[in-house]
């Protein structure tokens, strides 16, 4: 047994981190992923379903120009093979967020970089309960920096072409999923740059990475170009003012409070970690790194100018710290290339740091959902609990089969986006639903144009908002299976003329 243990402590030793990490992350999966769904995420929801029989709409998140449904198209294999939409997209989204300090892990583990692989993992351990919240939510947060997370190699090997084209290809594709990954590309491709600045054959590996990404970037974004009908959710125009920078950076703990590892009280001790890892990288003469980190860093910190920055609140299904998910990443990545030897001390103080922390966070995991899902956290979008949406499904689709609706048509309701378009995945009973002032659908509207239902529900909680419309149409009546719904019968019209016609409002659409 001793021979055994000496011969394979260190994979063990690995072995023991990677258990923590998934055990932790299976826990906040049953707790939280698999129980909650938020507006942003019913449309992945529905995005998935819609991939999987072959349909596929425009490039980016439904109704946007910008963000991707990539954890709704990697779900799909599973969800064909049975498995639940519930479970498929948070696994999916976990498996991308923890794939980076795996990965790198695993990588450095097989050059023998032991005690480099473990800090990678123990960085991911100290990390707060509501990164994990954070990276469990699918809502492409995290998918560009797993995409710029293949670019790790040529902080190992920056000689090496096909990892500087690799670099090129995946940092510009990352950036195309969520440019929050932009943290990452920049200290990655100075590093490269700074590298390989003699080396012509090197620059024309990493253009010639970048290029082809470049293309589907540009691709995507002509198509809302061609087709503005599609881009109903708009991005405010970026604009930079260095007094955002300078107030933020006296409250830098509302940036950076969810994504700090260890410090879980004060985020702005983030930075302290990063100025230690560049001291290091300097005493060791690792001047290249030392400098890439610096950019990286110090972009973080002019990046807070940026008005898009401040879009957010203390919630995590709209935090702040979602801009700067690829902060640990980076801390992982570069802390790996310190030079560092392994004794007994090291795997105990690791031990023990794991070991804590993975305690605590146990520990106190209910305490942080409850904390984090209350309605004073300011959530900006709609969240709900599955059972409680199952029950509110249910009694919607019992009235629909009770009164022959085909249509079920959102105005007013709490919960409109999410029954609107996860609601045929929570309950298949369900009938069609329209959202017609903020449809993102856009097919949903040209299909609704030319189809007639005999029998319509309205759901709208806000009788003075249907009151105009009952006085246009003496066939909608209130009915009291359920608060706010009315109900349309003996219909002979078109839904989008119908609708046109009681003066309810529709967003704009091409025909």
């Amino acid at each position: 047994m001793k021979v055994f243990l000496s011969k394979y402590k260190k994979l063990l030793f690995l072995c023991f981190l990677l258990v923590l990490i998934i055990v932790e992350r299976i826990e906040l999966l049953i707790n939280f992923g698999f129980e909650f769904i938020d507006s942003d995420q019913a449309l992945m929801w529905y995005g998935a379903q819609e991939y999987m029989h072959g349909r596929f709409h425009e490039p980016c998140f439904f109704g946007q120009s910008y963000n991707s449904l990539l954890e709704a198209f990697l779900s799909v294999p599973f969800i064909s093979a049975g498995v639940a939409v519930r479970f498929a997209l948070p696994v999916i989204t976990s498996a991308l967020a923890l794939f980076p300090y795996i990965f790198s892990a695993i990588l450095l583990f097989r050059k023998h970089f032991f005690a480099q692989a473990y800090m990678v993992l123990l960085i991911l351990l100290l990390l707060p309960t509501e990164y994990g919240m954070l990276t469990t939510i699918p809502r492409g947060f995290v998918t560009g920096i797993f995409a710029v997370s293949f670019a790790y190699l040529t902080l190992i090997k920056p000689e090496n072409l096909k990892a500087i084209f690799s670099a090129g290809f995946f940092g510009m594709l990352g950036f195309a999923l969520n440019p929050n990954s932009v943290l990452l590309i920049v200290p990655i491709w100075l590093f490269i740059l700074q590298y390989n600045y003699k080396r012509i054959k090197a620059w024309m590996y990493f253009v010639s990475g970048v290029l082809p990404a470049a293309i589907l970037f540009y691709l995507s974004k002509l198509f809302y170009v061609l087709h503005l009908e599609y881009d109903v959710h708009k991005q405010a125009p970026i604009t930079y003012s260095y007094k955002w920078m300078l107030d933020s950076i006296q409250s830098l703990d509302e940036y950076f409070i969810h994504i700090t590892p260890a410090f879980w009280a004060n985020g702005s001790l983030i930075i302290i970690l990063f100025t230690g890892i560049i001291i290091l990288l300097c005493y060791q003469k690792k001047w290249q790194l030392a400098l890439a980190l610096l950019s990286g860093i110090a972009f973080a910190v002019v990046s807070l100018g940026v008005n898009k920055i401040h879009d957010g609140t203390e919630s995590v299904f709209f935090s702040l710290g979602r801009m700067y998910l690829a902060l640990p990443v980076l801390l992982a990545f570069f802390t790996s290339r310190l030079n560092i030897s392994l004794q007994k001390l090291s795997y105990l103080l690791i031990f023990l740091l794991a070991a804590t922390s993975f305690t605590v966070k146990h520990i106190s995991l209910k305490d942080k959902i409850a904390y984090n899902i209350a309605p004073e956290r300011n959530h900006i979008i709609n969240i709900a609990q599955r059972e409680h949406l199952l029950h509110e499904s249910e009694i919607l689709a019992q009235t629909a089969k009770k009164y022959d609706a085909s249509l079920l048509v959102l105005i007013d309701y709490y919960y409109a986006d999410i029954v609107n378009y996860a609601g045929a995945i929570l309950n298949p009973e369900l009938p069609a639903t329209l959202k017609p002032l903020k449809e993102r659908r856009t097919w949903v509207l040209q299909h609704e144009e030319n189809t007639l239902h005999k029998n319509i529900l309205f759901l709208c909680l806000d009788s003075s908002l249907m009151r105009p419309y009952l006085q246009k149409e003496t066939h909608i009546s209130k009915i009291n299976e359920f608060t706010g719904l009315y109900l349309l019968t003996n219909n002979n019209e078109k839904t989008i003329s119908l609708l046109r016609r009681l003066g309810i409002k529709i967003r704009p659409y091409k025909s």
